[in-house]
């Protein structure tokens, strides 16, 4: 969590140009290093997929039905 906290602190002094982005790009990469980082990652962009999937379904269903 502290890693996380580093990043989104870093993140936000990036955009103000309070740091350079090469500091912010070396706690990305021991970041995404990181096992279950990487887990969470993967974990999220299925979730995402899955969500999408459904949305578009979902989309799909109530067109036919109004059309």
């Amino acid at each position: 969590m502290e890693l996380i906290n580093k990043v989104k602190v870093m993140q936000k002094d990036v955009i103000h140009k309070k740091k350079d982005k090469e500091e912010l790009d070396k706690l990305m990469d021991e970041l995404n290093n990181h096992p279950l980082y990487r887990e969470y990652n993967n974990t999220l962009s299925e979730i995402n997929n899955t969500y999408g999937i459904i949305e578009s379904s979902l989309n799909n269903y109530f067109n036919k039905i109004m059309n």
